[in-house]
């Protein structure tokens, strides 16, 4: 996923790693770009030390990002960037705003997720509960928290569980780049 953030020539000086748990995403970004300061959040306390120890992060948050008001400053991030991690969140257009609330205008939000045919939710091994939201749910979240839609792909497909689900990768502006505005749909 970090990759695809340097091909869509993002060039972070601060970045959010939400759900960054030992730091894999953080990593990767801290190799493309070593100068970025990287903020990890999430609950797991012994993975973000981790992430620090490992040089991922710069500084983490301790924080479960499936609550409202996440405790980061509004618009302090050039780059928030999530990999799976909207597959925990009951209401994905709530995490999606905090994500929108936290970055900068004229920064990037990116993320990863897994969808499928048809939403559904279970229950992991644990008892956390996962979802699949379909890629015009997760598209709508943006369009509605003014993320403008800058490219979209899948980039794995499997099945498995009985579901056939796709690996999908987006990523938005917040702001405006003066791309073409997609026609409303019309309610039938």
């Amino acid at each position: 996923m970090a990759k695809t953030y340097q091909k869509e020539k993002i060039n972070p000086a601060r970045f959010l790693d939400c759900g960054s748990g030992t730091g894999l995403l953080g990593g990767a970004v801290r190799k493309l770009w070593p100068d970025a300061h990287i903020t990890g959040i999430d609950f797991a306390d012994d993975m973000l030390d981790q992430s620090v120890t490992d040089g991922c992060a710069d500084d983490i948050v301790l924080f479960d990002l499936m609550k409202a008001d996440w405790p980061v400053e509004d618009e302090s991030f050039d780059l928030v960037g999530a990999a799976s991690v909207i597959n925990y969140a009951a209401d994905p257009h709530q995490f999606i705003s905090n994500m929108a609330d936290a970055t900068r205008k004229g920064g990037h939000v990116m993320l990863s997720y897994l969808t499928g045919q048809k939403n559904t939710q279970s229950e992991t091994d644990d008892g956390t509960m996962s979802y699949l939201w379909s890629g015009q749910e997760i598209k709508d979240c943006f369009a509605e928290c003014e993320i403008e839609l800058i490219s979209s792909r899948d980039t794995q497909t499997y099945t498995g569980r009985g579901l056939h689900r796709i690996d999908s990768i987006i990523i938005g502006f917040k702001g405006h780049m003066g791309l073409p505005k997609r026609p409303n749909k019309k309610a039938p």
